[in-house]
């Protein structure tokens, strides 16, 4: 989806051709024969589905390069009027400027989600 744009508006049309219920089927079968309960199955579908489509999207949609980011930050926080209104999005900005080393955000999200099934499955 990042790589092609055009695919943003349509991969939530409400058709299911023969390719996305591929896709959908080969998510639901890892799951389930990787020992998921048909409820938690159905619960990681969804949240994995949705962060994957929802980050694609974003970034898609994504205003500003990823080399441009933080200059875009910096000037934003020189604009604000009252930085104190908004102190915990300010602090946001400030954490992402001070940051040396950069980790794929996707991956990231992906592990939190994963790690939350997993220890879902455990209690189950």
């Amino acid at each position: 989806m990042k790589q092609h744009t055009w695919l943003t508006g349509i991969w939530n049309q409400r058709t299911l051709g023969a390719n996305k219920l591929a896709y959908m089927e080969s998510i639901l079968r890892a799951l389930r024969e990787g020992g998921f309960s048909v409820p938690l199955a159905c619960d990681a579908y969804h949240a994995l589905t949705a962060h994957i489509e929802g980050f694609s999207l974003q970034t898609a949609a994504f205003p500003i390069k990823a080399n441009d980011v933080q200059a875009a930050a910096r000037s934003f926080l020189q604009s604000l009027e009252d930085p104190a209104s908004i102190p915990y999005f300010v602090e946001h900005v400030q954490h992402h400027l001070d940051q040396t080393e950069f980790t794929d955000q996707f991956e990231l999200m992906l592990n939190m989600i994963l790690d939350g099934f997993e220890a879902r499955q455990q209690q189950s």
